[in-house]
């Protein structure tokens, strides 16, 4: 069996890379079909899940250039400025980013959507061999549960990227164009895949959604049933809450809130951390609040920050984020921030510790980032609370109330016990405000703020950026820019001839 294995895996790669590159344009009839669960279960996480076979599978690692909680910072250098320049048009919301990455020989930042559907390929292998399989019927829906949760999620950033945001009032979801469904392999009957077109975005959010009510069903309750490392009920419910919020589907997004929450771990306590450096999305630490672990630790600036003598981070926090939190009683301003330190020049020298990124996958003994992203207990009541918010802006009784309650929750957990105080925000809008500042503040860096941004209304950003001492730039996304969703690269666009850009 582990030679019929190991020829599918290895016909399945090469597919995928020919998938990667001419999008489901060749399949092979020539290969050995896995039989059993045991097959299958090596078979979804060497293809399926978004780390296997060595591979540095890094999420869309430009994601938080984009937003409002990064700055450049300036040192006269040529190879600082070589560093800038490397990853600039992320941070300049360049159209044609993925291009200029690939012209920059930024590795990793510029092959994102042939990443996603290379998984997507091997979620579908797995979903068309699964019920045929011989083994339990446990462990079979376990699988399959986690493979359409992982097709659930790689298409939910696929669409978040290259698709406007579905809750805007600007947007026809049954008209404006997502990205192609693609919900078979072609492996189980050698069919010749056309190019795919795009789907519109109503379709590629109901795909999402009946992937993940599916996999809700099939997946074992809790985090310990399965790896940490692997799909698992809880996980699924908070990306369906996740989805719902987005949809502005406040009902649906609390009841799979409420699913997430019944066998997801509690959320951390900071105030009983004593370690120099706590990770809080680290699925290593004991007592942690990790429901789903994915990826590795990401070459992204904000993560392993390169640096360069006197240790100015050339991509940086931004001080508008810093400065949103209580630097004496926000126990996660000492925590969510690492090192490597920035020496601040003007107005007086300073080391300022936050500047070299995130602080959020450290381990405690040493200090350094271990793991990749995760899902976090922390939005089951962020998320729950925005849909309640919502719910009260729209006039039902009692639902401020159960907002405020989910908003200390979470607050309780980050602010020194000594001076906490709960909110008792009676003013609706005053209170989404707010809000949206605490769900800044607790999950930056943590994919979420551009997806936040598009989905509330798609603000106006301006980053500054200095490349030479002639002084600083100041460039600006304005309210709406049709540059808030992105444009698929040239190499996309030429393997399929049925794509149609974004304006």
């Amino acid at each position: 069996m582990k030679k019929s294995l190991l020829y599918i895996t290895l016909t399945s790669a090469a597919i995928f890379s020919s998938c990667s590159k001419d999008f489901l344009k060749e399949t092979s009839t020539d290969l050995v079909k896995p039989t059993t669960v045991s097959s299958m279960n090596e078979l979804l996480m060497g293809e399926a899940y978004p780390i296997s076979n060595g591979d540095n599978f890094s999420v869309h690692p430009f994601i938080e250039l984009l937003t409002d909680d990064v700055q450049a910072n300036f040192y006269n250098s040529a190879t600082y400025t070589a560093m800038l320049t490397q990853y600039l048009p992320g941070y300049n919301w360049d159209p044609e980013l993925f291009d200029k990455y690939r012209q920059l020989g930024a590795s990793d930042y510029y092959s994102t959507y042939e990443k996603y559907y290379t998984k997507i390929k091997g979620c579908n292998v797995v979903l068309e061999y699964i019920d045929a399989a011989t083994g339990s019927e446990t462990d079979k829906q376990n699988i399959k549960g986690q493979a359409l949760a992982l097709r659930a999620f790689y298409y939910f950033h696929l669409v978040n990227l290259f698709g406007k945001p579905i809750n805007n009032p600007a947007t026809d979801p049954d008209k404006d164009l997502g990205v192609p469904l693609v919900l078979t392999s072609g492996v189980s009957d050698g069919a010749i895949h056309k190019p795919a077109p795009r789907a519109t975005i109503r379709s590629v959010y109901q795909q999402i959604e009946t992937d993940l009510i599916k996999a809700v069903e099939l997946l074992p309750a809790g985090v310990t049933t399965n790896s940490i490392y692997r799909m698992n009920k809880p996980a699924a419910a908070l990306l369906a809450s996740r989805l719902y919020l987005y949809m502005d589907n406040w009902d649906k997004a609390i009841q799979y809130a409420n699913i997430a929450e019944e066998s997801a771990p509690p959320m951390k306590d900071l105030n009983v951390v004593t370690d120099t450096y706590w990770g809080i999305a680290n699925p290593t630490l004991a007592g942690n609040e990790v429901i789903w672990a994915y990826g590795t630790k990401e070459t992204t600036l904000l993560e392993t920050t390169p640096v360069i003598d006197p240790y100015v981070s050339p991509y940086g926090l931004s001080e508008d984020l810093v400065n949103s939190y209580d630097q004496t009683n926000d126990i996660r301003y000492k925590y969510y921030f690492g090192n490597p330190s920035y020496i601040q020049f003007d107005p007086v020298l300073a080391v300022i510790s936050y500047k070299g990124g995130s602080g959020k996958t450290k381990d405690p003994s040493s200090g350094n980032a271990v793991t990749g992203k995760a899902f976090r207990s922390a939005e089951i009541y962020l998320n729950r609370a925005e849909a309640n918010i919502q719910k009260a802006i729209h006039g039902e009784g009692g639902a401020l109330a159960k907002a405020i309650e989910d908003i200390n929750k979470v607050r309780k957990n980050r602010i020194k016990a000594s001076t906490y105080q709960d909110i008792s925000l009676t003013d609706v809008q005053s209170l989404f405000s707010f809000y949206k500042a605490e769900r800044r503040r607790e999950l930056c860096l943590e994919d979420q703020r551009w997806f936040d941004l598009r989905r509330w209304g798609m603000p106006s950003i301006s980053h500054k950026i200095q490349l030479d001492a002639s002084g600083p730039q100041i460039i600006t996304l304005s309210q709406g820019d049709p540059r808030y969703t992105l444009h698929f690269s040239t190499e996309v666009m030429t393997r399929n001839e049925n794509l149609i850009q974004n304006p």
